[in-house]
């Protein structure tokens, strides 16, 4: 056993020997021919020019390391890298000590100068596990703090010099997806400069530039200072940045965004402390399209409490402000509109844990124009490692927005491109908004929001009086909006637009005389979006009131509408008892009412009109659909039609009539009953001061003539699709008279006419 341990200890104190000759002797391992008999047993490929490395010893535990290289490159396949370096110097001192720390290094010299580095990565294919989130505990204090955590065991005379200088540095990402970098570094005792430049280039686009510069010193006190700028072209953004952590970590972001018209400016200034972090926004918007000279974004000064490192509780007040809505002040009105907001929400991180309970106010009080209230509230929680939400509730939402008085606004949006559209911008009065949201899981990917409409506007001649009731239900995984409501129209008359007969025929056909064309089937599409399960539309006992130059009085309609499935429209539109006058004539509207049915296209007529005279009572009965409607024609004592024309257009029995108003009774009975012409049409030609009606069934082609005035008329034919003409015809006086005539057809040029007639009548 004796003989054992001698042994034993012999041999130890031969591997300490062995160990300390080789640790006094490390160059005869560490030498250019042992490297390339490393290297030329892996898949490296590695070259140099010149390759000289020194090892000095400073007693048995430190030692100095020297090391000078010409054009060195690196190359390994996968992931491709291509490294070279035209020079490489570095002399250092690595010392043990027997205790902490136990490594000491000092009179670090580096010097590095890049000739190209090109590294090209690819796209992984294999998925990788996530890997547990850790929220990382900064505490930005001094400097001094910050440094020591990580620095502690480095002396103050570790670093003598670094000298790094890289150009040409080339990192492809992805296809079509490269960064291009270089950066030097110089730090002489206590001080370390470094600048970099940097590009992201998107199929040969430049798409980010940026470039840093920055010093920062290494001694008691420690300071930091950066400044530089970030640019992304195609989007016309340029960003300048300041950093500045002695005391306290101090961040300065100043951003300018150009795109056509449109110009923003932004800031960031933030000053990050131990125990609470500080932010202030600013932003401006200057766009000459907006209704407004410019949008600013101020006062938004967040605020984050911290506790060891990690956020504690969130504050975000800020106001959004539409500066000079106008260019004219108006007496009265205000100069500009702000919103008020507030966002407040604890924070809880536990390890990859992030919970929140946001709860957000805006406010926007303007009495002239608008009253703005919205308060929400929701439950967040997101795993950081799987970034997913585990939980996304909203737990309150109530909104009011409120117009007092709409033509304040009108006056503030008249003559831009933002004007209220008609009839609103007559009427007076204000609009009032509610809405409201339950308690809801949006992780079901399904909310629901409840709402209300009042609208209050009248003018001498005009009113808008509704409310409406609404229910929206979205299911965003499909996705699909469903809206379900109510409308009741309370007091509704509106003028329509003006329509005139004095300006002159236009040398076309009519729109309103042309038959519908053959529309080519619909192509197929895919699932609606939006969907209206069920929507009520109607008046109360008031009716709707439409007003017209045509009439003498407004023409009162009651409505009762249900649109179910978006597609299904149902119910039925009528018109009250009212007086008109067809060709003329004193008429009593005794009903009108079109009716629809789910399951049709089209909607069905129930029309009846009353004339009376001393002698015949005529009733006009309007039937049968809105695609193809009939006009019936009944008398009391019984008339034929003809003879119930004559009445309506002269005024005459048929007994009465000349030649030629016989005609012009036969052929309007021939166009009617052919339907020729229409509801819009009859109603139309009744209001015109006409003169005869030709119409010939064989060619399907009309001509009208309208007396101007005691010596002037216009006739219009056509054949409602590919010819038409236009005739004027003037008396001079006797027998004498001229006329002239365009024709117009598809298939040759146009022709224009002009002759001197003689005419007697015999």
């Amino acid at each position: 056993m004796k003989k054992f341990f001698l042994f034993l200890l012999g041999l130890l104190l031969f591997l300490f020997v062995a160990l300390g000759v080789l640790w006094m002797n490390l160059d005869w391992v560490l030498n250019e021919s042992n490297l390339r008999k490393v290297v030329e047993k892996t898949q490296i490929e590695l070259t140099w020019q010149k390759f000289d490395f020194q090892i000095e010893n400073k007693g048995f535990t430190a030692k100095y390391l020297k090391l000078n290289t010409e054009n060195l490159c690196f190359k390994y396949p996968k992931p491709s890298v291509d490294i070279c370096a035209k020079k490489i110097h570095l002399d250092v001192y690595i010392g043990f000590m027997a205790k902490m720390p136990l490594v000491q290094i000092k009179n670090l010299k580096l010097d590095v100068v890049s000739d190209h580095v090109f590294v090209t990565i690819p796209e992984s294919t294999e998925p990788k596990p996530a890997e547990p989130f850790q929220w990382p505990a900064f505490e930005f204090g001094p400097l001094d703090s910050f440094l020591s955590q990580y620095l502690a065991m480095l002396p103050k005379d570790a670093v003598e010099s670094i000298h790094v200088d890289i150009q040409g540095a080339k990192i492809t990402l992805m296809p079509d997806t490269e960064l291009n970098a270089s950066a030097k570094a110089d730090s002489e005792g206590k001080d370390l400069r470094l600048n970099t430049d940097f590009e992201m280039k998107i199929k040969k686009e430049s798409f980010v530039k940026a470039r840093l510069d920055s010093a920062m010193t290494l001694v008691s006190p420690a300071e930091l200072q950066a400044q530089g700028v970030v640019e992304l072209p195609s989007f016309g953004v340029k960003t300048h940045l300041k950093v500045h952590w002695l005391k306290s970590l101090q961040v300065g972001l100043d951003g300018l965004m150009k795109h056509q018209k449109m110009q923003l400016q932004s800031g960031l200034k933030a000053e990050l402390r131990k125990e609470i972090w500080n932010l202030s926004l600013l932003a401006e918007l200057k766009d000459p399209r907006l209704p407004f000279q410019r949008l600013s974004v101020h006062d938004c000064d967040i605020s984050i409490e911290v506790k060891k490192g990690v956020p504690d509780q969130l504050k975000w007040p800020c106001v959004i402000e539409a500066h000079k809505i106008r260019k004219v002040p108006l007496k009265g009105l205000p100069d500009s509109l702000a919103l008020n907001s507030l966002i407040h929400s604890p924070i809880d991180i536990d390890k990859d844990i992030l919970r929140l309970q946001p709860q957000a106010e805006l406010r926007m009080q303007e009495p002239a124009l608008v009253e703005l209230s919205v308060d929400a509230g929701a439950k967040i929680t997101l795993n950081l490692t799987q970034k997913k939400f585990t939980q996304l509730e909203v737990d309150k939402l109530r909104a009011l927005l409120k117009i007092p008085a709409l033509e304040n606004w009108q006056s503030l949006l008249v003559k831009s491109a933002y004007s209220l559209p008609a009839p609103l911008h007559v009427l007076k009065g204000g609009i009032e908004l509610q809405a409201e949201g339950p308690a809801t899981d949006l992780l079901t990917k399904i909310f629901n929001v409840k709402a209300s409409l009042t609208t209050d506007l009248t003018s001498p001649r005009q009113a808008l009086k509704t409310t409406s009731n609404m229910e929206l239900t979205a299911d965003i995984q499909k996705p699909l909006f469903t809206l379900q409501g109510d409308i009741r129209l309370t007091e509704v008359t509106l003028e329509l637009p003006y329509l005139g007969f004095e300006a002159p025929p236009q040398f076309k056909p009519d729109s309103r005389f042309l038959k519908k064309a053959e529309e080519p089937p619909p192509a197929a599409k895919g699932p609606s979006t939006f969907i209206i399960k069920e929507l009520n539309i109607h008046t109360d006992a008031t009716p709707l009131r439409l007003k017209t130059r045509l009439l003498d009085e407004a023409i009162p309609i009651h409505i009762k509408y249900k649109l179910k499935d978006t597609k299904s429209l149902s119910g039925t539109v009528s018109i009250g008892k009212m007086n008109v006058e067809v060709f003329k004539k004193k008429a009593a509207v005794e009903r009108f009412i079109l009716k629809k049915y789910p399951d049709s296209t089209v909607q069905d007529l129930d029309g009846l009109l009353i004339h009376r005279t001393s002698e015949v009572k005529i009733e006009i009965l309007i039937v049968g659909t809105t695609e193809k409607p009939r006009i019936e024609l009944l008398s009391d004592p019984p008339l034929s039609r003809q003879q119930i024309i004559s009445i309506l257009l002269f005024n005459k029995s048929l007994q009465q009539l000349a030649d030629e108003d016989k005609n012009t009774a036969g052929q309007l009975d021939q166009a009617l009953l052919s339907e020729a012409f229409g509801l819009a049409s009859l109603f139309l030609l009744s209001s015109t001061p006409i003169e005869s009606v030709y119409f010939d069934p064989r060619t399907q082609s009309y001509t009208a003539r309208v007396r101007l005035d005691d010596q002037t008329s216009v006739s219009l034919g056509s054949n409602f699709e590919t010819s038409q003409q236009f005739t004027v015809r003037r008396r001079l006086g006797g027998p004498w008279s001229v006329s002239t005539e365009l024709k117009q057809s598809d298939n040759a040029e146009d022709v224009i006419t002009t002759l001197i007639e003689w005419f007697k009548r015999f």
